[in-house]
């Protein structure tokens, strides 16, 4: 189970993707003028546009899959809640939570797939995907935290 106890927590994987999908889909023309982030923002949507085409059934994926999702829909969120100005004034920072956002898409993609195999070799998947989550989920969190670190300063 998820730290929170909400109805979330009850939303499918593939629920959860379509609405990251649908929060990237606003993120992305904000940030098309913007060359260093446009390619990064682009890719992540498609990549994860390939795992909503690709997820079949919710059971292949454990509450900390579900808890990547809901983070990196709590990121954009965050994201398009500031304005083209204070985007653009964080780019690197924004550019790399795009990198970051493809690298979990492809993990996402490949989750389900690699499943299957690891339990055949007596493997604990839920524990390792559990802690590459984590590390994931760590790393949004720093660059939320830096994104809000820089926004603070450049208003002092």
């Amino acid at each position: 189970m998820s730290g929170t106890n909400g109805a979330e927590d009850q939303i499918p994987a593939l629920d959860k993707i379509t609405l990251l999908l649908g929060t990237l889909s606003l993120f992305n023309p904000l940030v098309g003028t913007i060359p260093e982030i446009h390619p990064y923002a682009k890719a992540a949507w498609g990549v994860l546009l390939v795992c909503q085409q690709t997820i079949t059934s919710q059971a292949t994926y454990d509450d900390s899959i579900n808890q990547l999702l809901q983070k990196m829909e709590d990121v954009y969120i965050f994201l398009i809640q500031n304005d083209l100005a204070t985007i653009t004034l964080m780019k690197s920072v924004v550019a790399r939570i795009c990198q970051q956002t493809i690298e979990c898409a492809y993990f996402l993609r490949d989750y389900s797939k690699s499943m299957d195999f690891w339990i055949k070799l007596g493997r604990d998947v839920v524990s390792e995907s559990n802690n590459t989550v984590k590390r994931y989920n760590a790393v949004f969190d720093n660059l939320i935290q830096q994104f809000q670190d820089r926004q603070r300063k450049t208003r002092q």
